[in-house]
């Protein structure tokens, strides 16, 4: 998922910071006792630690930007940018409240799509982990008791060799894509995670992270051209910030095809990954001239089209997956319970 920064605890204490560096400079509080002063309020991290060592270097007289650029891990080339060019134009107050919206927008829109797919995900995960279990921890009882009546757990028995390779066999496959996915969507480092063309493909997720990559592409283009940033530099500190190698490449081979004289929204046209509608405003814009404020308006449209989505999502998926919990249960006590046990019961009889 496109975001300026590589965790959303990280991109949520940065928002804050700039934020509360914006209110600051408002009221031209001084910058490194400010700083010093934030340390204190603070409970640390990497933006923290950052800024504690950015408090020195402006003490000494050093620009902002300068000091932020000693700390490329916890403020991006994009965010970089964006503070100097505030300091050469006098406008860095206004920059700062700008990212902290469009940060805090991103985070929010995150926020809404983690916890609508991680609630399946989680149910699914807990499922596939039980039966995994109770076939693991059950079969050998059943075996002892089968042994104690003089018979053997055959294939055809309930939890017999053929149905409980079945069952963990099914579970093993399932586990792992649904552990990889959850462990992805709460922001955990997973191995093949960043290529992201796969996620991107996936039903029911697949669209609603498309819309999640192009309102975050139409903002934070919007800030970075509102700051007079030209576009093919744009594009590439966006191309530089993504986590998702695929949207990388992508946004990487729109910069490099610009330069050669290409349009973006024609680029834009003839690619899976954004809307055909915001293509097509995209190409008018840059026609008449308009292009950073029709990037700020599919933002926003974007960004709430992403929310209903996932608000609708969830209202859907929440009663689907009580009656699939209800059903699981059912086959989990047929299965598990009732099926040995009336197969003992037959034995003795």
């Amino acid at each position: 998922m496109f975001r300026l920064f590589r965790t959303p605890r990280r991109m949520e204490d940065l928002a804050l910071f700039s934020r509360h560096l914006a209110g600051a400079m408002a009221t031209r509080a001084p910058l490194p006792e400010f700083l010093r002063a934030y340390l204190r309020d603070s409970e640390g991290g990497p933006v923290e630690n950052a800024v504690a060592k950015i408090a020195d270097d402006v003490a000494m007289g050093q620009p902002l930007a300068e000091a932020m650029d000693k700390h490329p891990k916890v403020f991006p080339a994009a965010y970089r940018r964006l503070v100097r060019l505030g300091e050469q134009g006098r406008t860095l107050v206004g920059m700062l409240r700008q990212t902290a919206d469009r940060m805090e927008e991103g985070l929010k829109t995150y926020e809404h799509f983690r916890r609508a797919a991680a609630y399946p995900l989680i149910l699914l995960l807990v499922m596939f982990g039980v039966t995994t279990f109770l076939t693991i921890v059950l079969r050998p009882k059943f075996e002892a008791i089968y042994m104690e009546l003089g018979a053997s757990l055959g294939a055809s028995a309930p939890l017999g060799g053929n149905m409980a390779t079945a069952i963990l066999i099914l579970n093993l496959i399932l586990l792992v894509p649904i552990a990889y996915l959850l462990a992805a969507l709460l922001g955990l480092r997973v191995w093949g995670f960043g290529s992201g063309r796969l996620l991107l493909q996936l039903p029911l997720i697949g669209p609603a992270l498309r819309l999640v990559e192009s309102a975050n592409f139409a903002n934070y283009l919007s800030l970075l051209l509102d700051n007079r940033v030209p576009l093919a530099e744009s594009l590439g500190l966006i191309s530089d910030a993504s986590e998702n190698r695929y949207v990388r490449a992508v946004v990487e081979d729109f910069r490099r095809r610009y330069e050669s004289g290409e349009k973006l929204g024609a680029m834009m046209e003839h690619h899976p990954l954004f809307p055909a509608s915001m293509a097509v405003m995209i190409a008018a814009a840059e026609d008449q001239g308009e292009l950073a404020e029709t990037l700020r308006h599919l933002g926003r449209f974007y960004h709430e089209r992403t929310l209903h989505g996932l608000t609708l999502l969830r209202e859907v998926m929440e009663p689907l997956m009580l009656i699939l919990v209800g059903l699981f249960v059912a086959l989990l006590v047929g299965v598990f319970f009732y099926m040995p046990l009336f197969h003992i019961s037959k034995l003795i009889g």
